[in-house]
């Protein structure tokens, strides 16, 4: 097996995709679509109105990522690679040190963070931590992810544990720079 014969003709998937370099034989996670197999049961659960809204701040920035760059040996603007940085609410995701659903009354909390409760200092240019929400049982909820690139890339986002429904994607006319409370 060689790289070469890994090239397969046709359509392509591609997670992440700039809007500007579209193509007619690359398929985004934009492109898919609801399974058929689906009860009608779900479908009347997410038309109904939520029991809460959440509004998130995402987005992805070129920043030093303790994970990936060291300042003061190979930052960010001098890598190679330029791995950008996702953030919700300018939080980077930390995984936990245990299944919260499976293990949630003996894991530790101290990780535990959201835009209400965060662990970092306010003048911190870099949060890591469990990014988490509670919910009641059965709670439907809404999440509107804002964007705040300067670019418009489709980005496939997923929830550990859940069912989820992507139930609309699309541009605003002009950016929003406001934070969103």
């Amino acid at each position: 097996m060689s790289y070469e014969e890994s090239a397969r003709n046709g359509t392509s998937f591609r997670s992440i995709i700039n809007s500007q370099k579209c193509q007619s034989n690359i398929f985004t996670i934009n492109n898919l679509k609801f399974p058929q197999n689906i009860s009608s049961d779900y479908f009347d659960k997410i038309s109904q109105k939520p029991d809460r809204v959440l509004y998130l701040n995402y987005d992805i920035k070129q920043m030093d990522d303790p994970e990936f760059h060291n300042p003061d040996l190979y930052s960010f603007k001098n890598s190679l690679n330029h791995w950008k940085t996702s953030l919700i609410d300018d939080i980077n995701f930390d995984m936990p040190s245990e299944p919260p659903l499976l293990n949630w009354n003996k894991m530790s909390k101290s990780n535990l963070c959201n835009q209400t409760h965060r662990i970092c200092s306010n003048d911190s240019k870099f949060c890591i931590c469990t990014h988490f929400f509670e919910f009641g049982l059965n709670e439907l909820i809404e999440f509107v992810l804002i964007d705040g690139n300067a670019f418009f890339e489709y980005h496939p986002i997923h929830l550990h544990g859940h069912n989820f429904a992507v139930l609309g994607v699309g541009k605003l006319k002009q950016m929003v720079f406001c934070r969103v409370k």
